[in-house]
C-alpha cells in the first residue's frame, strides 16, 4: 500500500494514500436503488429493519441486544474494554435508544478555546493532512479536551449540518454518550477502536470510531484525537493512522512547550539574544535585545549589520566562525549614545548566537560589587543644636533637585554622611553612590581612574578597556571627597564633564553621555586655593552652586552628649557591655575642644568603653588629652608617655580577659592569636603587676 509523506513542523508522518484506500477496498459493490438514493444524498446509513432478522447468532449486534435486554453476552465476542464500558454506561443511566446530547454554552466554549489555543494550533496541521487521506464523505476528525469537549473538527464543507453532534462544544464523555471512541479513550487513557454495535447508543451504530489519547511533556492527558467514519468505509489501517497522528500531536505539544519555555527563559535573562544563520540573517531576537538596541521587533529578512554597526566584529564571528566575549560597542540611539557588551558563539550550522548586555547594567553590577551604596539618611544624623538642624534643612533642599552641591567642613564633621543622606533623599536613591577620594588618587592615574580608558591607551591597559568612576556612577551620584586635592590637569576634564555631562576615556575617540549628580566636599578654603592658583576658579564656581557648611563639634555643644551616648550604645551592643557615662565624664566631654570633631569623639568613646574596669565610665578612661591633666590610675607621677600607654594597653587586655573568662575567647574577640595575647599580657603584668591568667586557657 502506498503512503504519502505529510510534514507538520519538524516532524514527518506517513499516512495511506487515497488511491491506496481505493485499491484495498476493491471495486465498488453494487447497491440497491434505495441505497443508491441515500448515498446520493450522502446521509449516514442507518440499520435497515430489524437487525436480528439477518444477523448471525454471534454477531456484535446480537450481543449488544442481549446486553440491553439484561441477558448474558458472549465474552468471547465482546471485547473486555467494550463490555466494561457498557457496564459503566448502564451505571451512568445513559439511554441506549436515544440520541445523546450534551453541550457546553457559548461562553464556556470560548473559555475552553482560549485556554487550549496552543493545543489546538499544535493539532490543526496534522488533522488537516490526515483529513485529506480519508475518502469517506461522512468522515469527521475531532480534537477534544480532557473532559471530552470537542475543540476542533474537520468535516466536509457540505456535511457539517448533517453531523451537528461533532461540532465544537459538544461533549463525548461516557457519562453522557455511553461507550464511544472519545469517552472510552478518555476513561482508559489508551487507544480505542469501536465498530458499529460496539457503541452503547443505537444512534452511533452507523459509525466506525478510532481514538487515541494525547499527552503533554509531563504525561498529563490533554485530550483525544478521534476519527469517525461510516461503518461501511471502515479500514484496518485507520487505527494505525490515528495513533500515529495522536503521537505526532503529542510531539508537537511537547515541542511547543519546549520552545515556549526557551522563549520565556530568553526573556527572563538579563541580556539580549540574537540568533542569525550562516548568511547573517536574523532567525530570532529577544525583546530584551530589541530594548537594548532601541529598535522594534524586526520584520522579514534583516541582516545583523543593519542593527549592530560593528563590521569588523561581525566579520570575525560570521565569516571566520570565531567567537568573542564582552566586546564593547557604542550605539547611536535616538535617546543618545550608549554602550553595550556583545559576545558571540558560532553554531554547528555556521550561524552565530549573539548576546548583548547593557553597558550601564554591567556598570551598575560593578558598582554594587564595589559597595557603591549610600546607607545614611537624614534621620540617622544625631544632634539637637540649631546649627545642625539648619544644616540638615539645607541638605534636604539640595536633595529635591540635581543641583551640584559643595559640602564644606572640617575633617571629621561627617561630610560623607551628609552626602549619602542627600543622595538617599533624592530621586536617585536606588542608583549607585560612588565615592572618589581625590586626595588618595595617584597623580599619574587620576585621569584613567575618573574617566576610564580604552584598549591600548597605555602600557598595561586591559584589552577590554575599563570604565571610570563617573561611568560606574551613571544614573546615580558621584561624591568627590577632598576635591581641593585634585590635580590641576584633572580639574580641566572635570570642568568639561560638569558642563557637558559627557565622558571621554583616556585613549578614546568618542564621548559617552552619562547622567550623574555631583556632590563635592572639602576641608580647605577653596577661595584661598583659587587665589594661590592651585584650584581653577571656573571649576570652583561650577561646584559652588549650592554650598552647605557643616559646623564643627565645638560650636554645637548640645550635640556632644547625644553623640557620645549614641556611640556608647553602639559599642555596648558590639562588645556585649553595659557601660554608662558618669557625670564627671560628661563634664570632661563638654569641656574638650574636639579638634577632630565627631570622628575623634567616636574613637574616644570606644577607647573608654574597652579599657574601663567598671560599667561606669570615669574620666580617667578617656584619652589623656580628653580626660584632662590627671594621671592614669595606678601610674606614678613621674611616668612617661610610653609607660602611660603600656598601662592603658594592660588594662585593655585585662578587661577582655575578665569579660570572656578565657585567653582563647578574649583573643578571638580581639582577632589575635591566643599565644600573642598571653605573651604580651604576661610581659605587661610582670612589668606593672596585675592578676595572672594561668589556668584560664
Amino acid at each position: 500500500m502506498g503512503h504519502r509523506l505529510v510534514s507538520s513542523g519538524q516532524i514527518d508522518y506517513a499516512f495511506p494514500r487515497r488511491d491506496g484506500l481505493k485499491r484495498r477496498h476493491g471495486a465498488r459493490r453494487r447497491c440497491r436503488p434505495a441505497e443508491k438514493a441515500r448515498r446520493a444524498r450522502d446521509v449516514p446509513i442507518e440499520p435497515r429493519g430489524n437487525p436480528m432478522e439477518n444477523a448471525a447468532p454471534d454477531s456484535m449486534f446480537v450481543q449488544w441486544q442481549r446486553f440491553m435486554a439484561g441477558q448474558e453476552v458472549d465474552r468471547r465476542i465482546v471485547k473486555p474494554m467494550v463490555y466494561d464500558s457498557w457496564v459503566r454506561s448502564r451505571a451512568y443511566g445513559v439511554r441506549h435508544d436515544r440520541r445523546p446530547e450534551g453541550r457546553v454554552d457559548d461562553a464556556r466554549l470560548a473559555e475552553l478555546l482560549a485556554a487550549n489555543s496552543e493545543f489546538i494550533e499544535s493539532s490543526k496541521v496534522i488533522m488537516a493532512k490526515l483529513f485529506t487521506a480519508v475518502e469517506d464523505a461522512n468522515s469527521v476528525i475531532s480534537l477534544t479536551d480532557s473532559q471530552g469537549v470537542v475543540l476542533h473538527t474537520h468535516v466536509h464543507s457540505n456535511r457539517g449540518h448533517l453531523l451537528p453532534g461533532h461540532m465544537p462544544g459538544f461533549i463525548f464523555s461516557e457519562r453522557i454518550c455511553g461507550t464511544n471512541g472519545i469517552g472510552t479513550c478518555l476513561h482508559c487513557a489508551a487507544p480505542v477502536e469501536l465498530v458499529g454495535a460496539e457503541h452503547y447508543c443505537a444512534h452511533d451504530h452507523v459509525w466506525y470510531c478510532s481514538a487515541a489519547p494525547i499527552f503533554d511533556s509531563k504525561a498529563n492527558l490533554l485530550g483525544v484525537f478521534n476519527i469517525s467514519i461510516s461503518r461501511e468505509s471502515f479500514h484496518h489501517h485507520t487505527r494505525g493512522m490515528v495513533e500515529a497522528a495522536a503521537h505526532a500531536i503529542t510531539e508537537q505539544v511537547c515541542l511547543r512547550e519546549l520552545l515556549s519555555e526557551q522563549a520565556a527563559i530568553m526573556e527572563l535573562l538579563d541580556e539580549g539574544l540574537i540568533v542569525v544563520n550562516h548568511e547573517g540573517l536574523l532567525k530570532s531576537i529577544s525583546q530584551k535585545a530589541c530594548a537594548i538596541l532601541g529598535i522594534p521587533s524586526p520584520q522579514g529578512s534583516v541582516h545583523i549589520s543593519q542593527i549592530i554597526p560593528a563590521a569588523d566584529m561581525l566579520h570575525t564571528a560570521l565569516n571566520r566562525q570565531v567567537g568573542f566575549h564582552d566586546q564593547e560597542v557604542l550605539l547611536d540611539l535616538p535617546q543618545g549614545t550608549t554602550s553595550c557588551l556583545i559576545s558571540a558563539a558560532p553554531t554547528p550550522q555556521k550561524g552565530v548566537v549573539f548576546t548583548l548586555r547593557e553597558g550601564k547594567r554591567m556598570r551598575e553590577l560593578a558598582t554594587r560589587a564595589l559597595g557603591a551604596k549610600a546607607t545614611y539618611t537624614f534621620d540617622r544624623i544625631i544632634g539637637e543644636s540649631d546649627l545642625l538642624k539648619e544644616t540638615i534643612r539645607q541638605g534636604k533642599l539640595a536633595a529635591h533637585s540635581d543641583i551640584t552641591t559643595l559640602i564644606i567642613g572640617e575633617s571629621g564633621t561627617g561630610k560623607e554622611l551628609f552626602a549619602q543622606a542627600i543622595h538617599n533623599a533624592s530621586s536617585r536613591a536606588n542608583q549607585p553612590f560612588v565615592v572618589v577620594n581625590c586626595g588618595a588618587l595617584p597623580r599619574n592615574l587620576v585621569q584613567s581612574e575618573l574617566f576610564g580608558y580604552d584598549e591600548g591607551a597605555f602600557t598595561g591597559a586591559s584589552r577590554q578597556g575599563k570604565p571610570g568612576k563617573f561611568e560606574l556612577a551613571d544614573g546615580g551620584t558621584v561624591f568627590l571627597d577632598e576635591i581641593g586635592e585634585m590635580p590641576l590637569e584633572a580639574q580641566v576634564s572635570l570642568l568639561r564633564l560638569l558642563q557637558n555631562r559627557e565622558v571621554t576615556r583616556v585613549g578614546g575617540k568618542s564621548a559617552r553621555r552619562i547622567n550623574i549628580r555631583v556632590i563635592a566636599a572639602t576641608n580647605r578654603n577653596l577661595e584661598e586655593a583659587v587665589r594661590q592658583n592651585v584650584f581653577r576658579h571656573d571649576l570652583y564656581y561650577r561646584l559652588n552652586v549650592m554650598p552647605i557648611h557643616i559646623p564643627p563639634l565645638r560650636k554645637r555643644k548640645n550635640d556632644i552628649i547625644p553623640l557620645a551616648q549614641h556611640f556608647l550604645d553602639y559599642y555596648n551592643q558590639k562588645y556585649d557591655f553595659h557601660r554608662k557615662l558618669s557625670p564627671a565624664t560628661c563634664f570632661a566631654l563638654l569641656n574638650y575642644r574636639w579638634e577632630g570633631n565627631v570622628r575623634q569623639l567616636k574613637n574616644s568613646i570606644e577607647q573608654a568603653t574597652i579599657i574601663t574596669d567598671t560599667d561606669l565610665i570615669q574620666p580617667e578612661s578617656l584619652p589623656m588629652n580628653v580626660a584632662g591633666p590627671e594621671p592614669v590610675q595606678d601610674a606614678p607621677a613621674e611616668a612617661g608617655l610610653n609607660e602611660m600607654l603600656e598601662r592603658m594597653e594592660l588594662r585593655y587586655l585585662q578587661t577582655f580577659y575578665e569579660r570572656y573568662g578565657s585567653i582563647r575567647k578574649a583573643a578571638e574577640r580581639l582577632k589575635l592569636p591566643p599565644t600573642t595575647f598571653l605573651r604580651h599580657w604576661e610581659q605587661l603584668r610582670q612589668k606593672y603587676g596585675t592578676s595572672s591568667a594561668e589556668g584560664k586557657e
